[in-house]
Order: C-alpha cells, then structure tokens, then sequence
C-alpha cells in the first residue's frame, strides 16, 4: 500500500473533453452500439460476479454506464469533469462538470466499487489519481478499469480522443500496482478485432510509402 503525502490530498484532473468534442464522441445513441452493449455486459458480468453493490462511474460521459447499472439493479452514480452541457442518460445520478474531489462526500461513503472505463489513458501519469481515488472512497474494495490496449496499434485515432499511451498487460498491471490495488483479474477484450486493427493502423503508412514511391 502506497503512503499518500498530504501534498496528494487534492488531485484534480482536467477535461478530456470540451462541448464540441463531447457530442462529437456521444452522439444520441451511441449507446445502442455494439462495443458499448458488448463492454456494457462485460462490466455487469464483473460486477455480478464480484457481488458489487454502491457503484461509482468515475469519467462517466453522459452516464449511459449509470443508466445500463440502474436499469439491472445496482445502486450506482457517475461522475465527470467534463461533458457539461450534454444531455445526460441517468438524470440525478450523473453529475458532469463535476470531477471526483468535487463529489459530495456522503456519496462516496459508502461505495464499494468503482469504475474506469478508458480514463486511465488520458492522464500523463495516472498514479496520483488512482492513489486519491482509493483515498476518497473508504469503502472501495473493486476497482474495473478498461483502457486501450497494444501500443502497436496507436494511432490518429488515439491522438485525436486525447490519449497518453495504450496499455499491456503488463504495464496496466504496473500502474496499478503502483498506486496500490492489487490486480485479481487482467485479460483482453475484443480480441477478434485485433488483426483489423493491426491493418487500419498500418493504412496511413503504406499510403505514405506508396505515395512517396510515385513522386
């Protein structure tokens, strides 16, 4: 367990996102898509099988996470401090504009789990965020977080959502570990589309090189 100093008490992080690029990335529906409905029952498995009760979406977005969580019965709220403005899908259990330290402190008290679902990546160093996340929820015994994963597969599409990295496996376990949670369960999502990816990413350079050669 990391000793958190008291120059750590108070960690704010910044938007990821501004008006523009909120209803950019979640426009109505967006929900409805299949990555999400798919990391949607990845999540309520984990929580389920983890006998998760107060949850925390932390970095929710609009809350279509919060809504899917209430919906199946879980006593869950969300948190952001961006997308204010966007309509929000769990109205008085979203709370955008609003980052983690800025939460009232009688709804963290009793969470028990909490999520990061693509966060960790857009902060330069996560360690003192994950480390004020364990400080300020008492209660919290799961942690479910989700990244971006194989920095092979980088790309615009990272740079332009805001990204600081892709994770390993074995890098996310380090990051963790770091701020100390210790890792019951670490595996990747999505697998199938891998090798897609793979080919997506390396496009732009292969049109490069072939427009360079016809020069």
């Amino acid at each position: 367990m990391r000793a958190i100093s008291p120059r750590e008490h108070t960690v704010s992080v910044a938007p990821a996102y501004d008006l523009q690029r909120s209803a950019d990335a979640f426009p109505e529906g967006y929900d409805r898509h299949y990555w999400h409905q798919a990391r949607q029952r990845l999540v309520l498995d984990a929580l389920r099988r983890h006998g998760a009760s107060r949850v925390l979406d932390i970095g929710c977005g609009p809350g279509a996470y919060v809504r899917a969580l209430r919906a199946a019965g879980f006593d869950a709220d969300g948190c952001d401090p961006g997308h204010a403005g966007v309509p929000i899908l769990a109205p008085g259990h979203v709370f955008t504009g609003r980052g983690l330290e800025q939460m009232d402190g009688r709804r963290l008290a009793d969470v028990d789990t909490a999520l990061l679902l693509d966060v960790i990546e857009h902060l330069p160093d996560p360690a003192p965020f994950l480390a004020d996340v364990r400080r300020r929820l008492p209660r919290l015994r799961l942690l479910i977080v989700t990244v971006p994963a194989r920095p092979e597969l980088w790309s615009a599409l990272d740079r332009a959502a805001g990204h600081h990295r892709r994770y390993t496996r074995a890098s996310l376990r380090a990051a963790l570990g770091e701020a100390g949670f210790a890792v019951r369960e670490l595996t990747y999502a999505f697998r199938l589309l891998y090798l897609p990816a793979l080919a997506f990413t390396g496009m732009p350079r292969r049109r490069q090189r072939s427009s360079s050669s016809g020069q």
